[in-house]
Order: structure tokens, then C-alpha cells, then sequence
């Protein structure tokens, strides 16, 4: 638990939590279904978070 903890506050780990949740359509979704979101916010938040390692130039 306390791992989790640490990695609430980690900006790679919360990207890595998004991207999970990106890996399937229907989680992403109901995630955001049940927060209220609009389906492309969990994208953003990710790229955010996770800075230039996320850029991809293709």
C-alpha cells in the first residue's frame, strides 16, 4: 500500500496507470463514464504527465 502511496505522486507512474486503462476501450470508457470525462481527457492527462518521453513524430 505504501507503494502506492509513493506512486500517487509519481507523474511516470500515474501516466503508466492512464496508459493501462488506454489499453482497452471499454475501461477507459467505464472510467470514464463513472468520473465524468470526456473519453479523450485520460489521453491528455497521460501526455501531460509523462512529457517529451510520450512524443512520437510519426
Amino acid at each position: 500500500m505504501d507503494d502506492l502511496r509513493r506512486g500517487a505522486t509519481d507523474h511516470a507512474f500515474l501516466a503508466s496507470v492512464l496508459g493501462f486503462l488506454g489499453n482497452d476501450d471499454d475501461w477507459i470508457r467505464a472510467f470514464c463514464d463513472e468520473v465524468g470525462l470526456p473519453y479523450e481527457q485520460p489521453m491528455l492527462a497521460m501526455q501531460m504527465l509523462a512529457g517529451p518521453s510520450m512524443m512520437h513524430w510519426t
